[in-house]
């Protein structure tokens, strides 16, 4: 199913704004192109920081 949304290859969120293209090495072209945000993006952040942040308990009353 295609939902026309373009998801960035290098953090899977959905691309707000200027989408940059990855060509693919495919002969017939029947693979669709991957995209990217911009470098300096700050939308961009790669998916494992988000699960581990996701993930992360805070920890209780250190040290006293």
């Amino acid at each position: 199913m295609n939902t026309g949304s373009k998801y960035c290859v290098y953090c899977d969120l959905v691309i707000q704004g200027v989408a940059l293209v990855i060509p693919l090495e495919s002969a017939s072209g029947a693979r669709p192109n991957n995209w990217a945000h911009e470098a300096d993006d700050p939308a961009c952040e790669p998916a494992s920081r988000r699960r581990r942040v996701a993930l992360a308990v805070p920890s209780e009353g250190k040290g006293s």
